[in-house]
């Protein structure tokens, strides 16, 4: 597999746990992120994406205010979203089929299991990156 540098990507984190956005701004600085944006809900990311898109977003599915699936309707609309095709990290303890499914068909591109480890964040990106140079 490809080493992929991480230095140039923005990635926008968003979850409601403090103790997660410590940890994923943690795991994606130890992998080379240099630009790590932290949002406690959807509601919050959406207006952050809005004044300065990033080139991913890692959300938590279940948040007061927004939650990740609600946030990823807002991201792929192209009537409100300023890039609605950014790629979608959904990250959740909720790992259910049909759970999956409903991820899926909200836009997102790839659904991690809690609890997450630097090895399948990095997987994750990495098929993101892999997936978006071969287009």
């Amino acid at each position: 597999m490809t080493n992929y540098d991480l230095s140039k990507l923005d990635i926008l984190v968003v979850d409601d746990s403090s103790t997660m956005r410590a940890v994923l701004n943690m795991i994606l600085t130890k992998l080379g992120a240099t630009k790590v944006r932290l949002c406690n809900d959807g509601s919050e990311a959406f207006k952050e994406f809005c004044k300065a898109p990033s080139d991913i977003v890692i959300t938590d599915w279940v948040m007061q205010t927004m939650s990740g699936i609600e946030l990823a309707g807002l991201l792929r609309d192209p009537k409100k979203s300023p890039h609605p095709c950014v790629p979608i990290i959904m990250i959740t303890s909720n790992a259910a089929r049909d759970e999956v499914m409903e991820a899926r068909n909200a836009g997102i591109d790839t659904y991690l299991a809690k609890p997450v480890t630097p090895e399948s964040v990095y997987n994750c990106i990495s098929q993101i990156i892999h997936k978006n140079v071969a287009a």
